[in-house]
């Protein structure tokens, strides 16, 4: 099976045993298909494949349940957060020049951060310091490094 966007849980990279050449079910050490995918990306020296390899990196440092070239989503204490493409890519490039706290802010202006199904406080109020940090470094490795 081909996989644009591998994904592998981020519990699941404390377990799976990296060498293991049998195909496992999720339940065992061994990777799935979908897993060995993600592994193989990883490690892959290929530049043509840089972009998707910062792209899939948001795995190893968020609980991600679902990406495609639209939009990652994860979850943090139960609450499920997703994270658009930007609407006005130039907005968050300029705001990327100066930081990506700076992009993140404009991505949210773009109301383009939402938490379960409704877009956050443009202010970010009510959200936890490190739930923001996971959405900054989400979409810097997602979205705005990897054309860099």
């Amino acid at each position: 099976m081909k996989y644009d966007f591998p994904r592998v849980s981020r519990s699941r990279l404390f377990e799976i045993d990296r060498n293991s050449v049998d195909v496992g079910d999720g339940k065992t050490a061994a990777p799935t298909e979908e897993e060995r995918a993600w592994l193989d990306i990883m490690k892959s020296t290929d530049p043509e494949r840089d972009k998707l390899r910062k792209k899939l990196s948001v795995c190893s440092f968020a609980d991600v349940t679902e990406y495609n070239k639209e939009s990652v989503t994860f979850t943090y204490d139960g609450v499920t957060y997703t994270i658009k493409k930007p609407a006005n890519g130039f907005r968050v490039a300029r705001a990327r020049e100066f930081s990506k706290m700076d992009a993140l802010e404009e991505l949210n202006a773009q109301r383009q951060i939402v938490k379960g199904a409704v877009p956050i406080e443009k202010d970010f109020s009510g959200i936890d310091a490190e739930v923001i940090n996971i959405m900054a470094n989400v979409a810097e490795n997602f979205f705005f490094t990897p054309y860099l």
